[in-house]
């Protein structure tokens, strides 16, 4: 049984995504007809929640964030996958946040638009306790807070959740060039980015920006390693208090380093046939985080140099890059989110045939 303190806290975004598959993502100028419209549960901070969840971690995952009434099912979807909405406020005279996605069905890449809704009409005071005196449920020492950049006063949030002395990880999405001055990123202990969002953040701390990669018939998706300098500067910049950042790279799975350590590690992910990418980054943060509060892992200052704290979060990153392959793999966002059994099964057999 998990002891009372191991308690995460989601802050962030529940939105309502509207989808639309069409035969790519529309350009500048353009307009092409949707073949489909589906309707799906969402929001970076809902899927973070519910992932944490299905990761195992079902007992104290709660979710700090608001909706109108049209986002109550989602709410009740949250609630039906483990998820504590007890501290969600239903604001009876404002939408919820919505989604408008553009799911090419050649390649299955994602464009997406987003209206704030009720997202930007939180605030730390109202919406995220940390005084244990005036309610049941706060954050605290040994608790970990996980954080995005979809609602308002996230850098009061970011602030509020070190105040409570949590292990904070921090996943800057979306990431504007003005994040590194928004945002105390010297309170974060885990740095969670994909490519285009490490290289916003480094190129905002003096990195050049990536170059553009052509597709060729060997590199098809024009990859590169320009990450690997990216991460290095990031953890340059925050070598002091910065535990551990993980860069996930699509097909290729994730890597991760820490200060201290002179080794950049690639995780892999799974070998699978993408059909929908767009839950897959909030799959691997929540599965990420579930992990770690499942195994009490303390990522903190630099203790990701201690070996046996190194082990685990290598441990934790392995499945969260094969839960993120999982959910490319069926349409949607939080729908396409795997349970922890069926990412170890699958682990267990990749790990067999390699």
């Amino acid at each position: 049984m998990e002891a009372a303190s191991a308690k995460v806290f989601v802050i962030g975004s529940i939105n309502i995504d509207d989808v639309y598959a069409l035969p790519h993502i529309v350009r500048p100028g353009e307009t092409i007809a949707a073949a489909s419209k589906v309707v799906y549960p969402g929001g970076k901070g809902a899927n973070q929640s519910v992932a944490v969840a299905r990761g195992g971690h079902t007992s104290h995952t709660y979710h700090v964030g608001a909706v109108g009434p049209d986002g109550q099912w989602v709410v009740d979807l949250m609630r039906d996958s483990g998820v504590d909405t007890s501290l969600v406020q239903v604001q009876p005279d404002a939408s919820t946040g919505r989604a408008i996605i553009q799911l090419s069905t050649h390649s299955g890449e994602n464009a997406i638009v987003l209206f704030p809704g009720t997202n930007h009409a939180l605030t730390p005071e109202s919406h995220f306790p940390i005084d244990t005196s005036k309610v049941a449920v706060s954050a605290s020492r040994g608790d970990v807070v996980l954080l995005q950049n979809e609602i308002s006063h996230g850098p009061a949030f970011l602030a509020r959740a070190r105040a409570a002395a949590a292990t904070v990880v921090f996943n800057p999405a979306p990431c504007t060039p003005t994040i590194a001055t928004e945002y105390d990123l010297a309170l974060v202990d885990v740095l969670v980015v994909n490519e285009g969002e490490l290289d916003t953040l480094a190129t905002a701390l003096g990195h050049p920006p990536a170059p553009h990669v052509p597709s060729t018939m060997d590199n098809p998706h024009g990859e590169s390693e320009h990450w690997r300098g990216a991460l290095a500067v990031v953890m340059e910049r925050y070598s002091t208090t910065l535990a551990a950042a993980v860069v996930t790279l699509g097909a290729r799975g994730a890597a991760v380093g820490a200060p201290g350590r002179d080794v950049l590690v690639v995780v892999p992910g799974l070998r699978i046939y993408p059909v929908d990418t767009t839950g897959a980054g909030d799959t691997f943060c929540g599965f990420l985080v579930a992990h770690l509060a499942r195994n009490r892992t303390a990522v903190r200052g630099r203790t990701a140099t201690d070996d046996e704290t190194w082990a685990a979060v290598l441990r934790a990153v392995r499945v969260a890059a094969a839960a993120g392959s999982i959910a490319c793999e069926r349409n949607g966002a939080m729908v396409s989110i795997p349970e922890l059994a069926a990412v170890e099964k699958r682990i267990q057999f990749a790990e067999q045939h390699e």
